[in-house]
């Protein structure tokens, strides 16, 4: 019989702690935790490490993985544990759409109970909202009096969408991606404009460069702090 798996965001390392403050006995065998290739993953991946060896249990982390990869380790009872986002769970996995505007609890809620058939468990989330955003320098968004997406996209069909773009190339061809903001928000690139890029940080490095007026960024990137750029405002909530 296979074993159930755990999938978790942050939130349960406090379960964790109050497990063991009531005196359950942690397993003999070794706690297997795996990460996706990414910092955050790396820092939860190495917060649940150390809180666990600290509880007294031996623990090896396997890092650097890919979404499928980790999920098919997952599932075949590899790895015991590890943080994933619930809108790649629900889309991606388990092959659901996930609609615009669509709430974060319902998805929640949706893919844990779905993935009980897949033996896999998931526990309390920390809501962190790692999403997709357009940004700019400040000065393009004040010059052409921007603050939200709908304003972008007027902008892009005044200028025929002449306005250059830098996106990454996983998110130009996401069914959920480019081509459903294009039309969820009206407005369309020109080819000439639409820069393709290999990753969300090169991405970013074209509008630091100032190779591009406009470019998709991750919402929790700390360059957009670093560099005061400015983030529109989803306020249709596509993302």
């Amino acid at each position: 019989m296979r074993k159930q798996a755990v999938i978790i965001s942050a939130a349960v390392l406090a379960l964790i702690l109050i497990v063991m403050a009531v005196g359950c006995p942690p397993p003999a065998k070794e706690v297997i935790i795996g990460n996706q290739d990414s910092t955050e993953q790396d820092i939860i991946g190495e917060l649940m490490k150390q809180l666990l060896e600290d509880r007294g249990f031996k623990v090896q982390l396997v890092s650097g993985l890919s979404p499928v990869d980790l999920r098919e380790r997952m599932e075949a009872g590899n790895i015991d544990i590890c943080a994933d986002y619930t809108g790649v769970a629900w889309r991606e996995h388990l092959g659901r759409e996930c609609k615009p505007g669509m709430d974060n609890n319902e998805i929640h809620r949706l893919v844990k109970k779905e993935d009980l058939n897949n033996g896999l468990v998931w526990l309390n989330p920390i809501w962190n909202n790692k999403t997709y955003a357009l940004a700019s320098l400040t000065s393009f968004a004040v010059e052409h009096g921007l603050t939200t997406l709908s304003d972008l996209a007027s902008l892009y069909r005044e200028k025929e969408g002449e306005i250059r773009t830098s996106v990454c190339y996983e998110f130009s061809i996401r069914a959920d991606g480019l081509p459903a903001l294009k039309k969820y928000y009206n407005f369309e690139i020109a080819e000439s404009s639409l820069q393709i890029e290999s990753s969300l940080e090169t991405s970013g490095q074209s509008l630091k460069k100032r190779e591009c007026d406009v470019a998709m960024v991750s919402g929790t990137d700390p360059a957009i702090y670093e560099n005061k750029w400015y983030v529109y405002a989803d306020h249709k909530a596509f993302f």
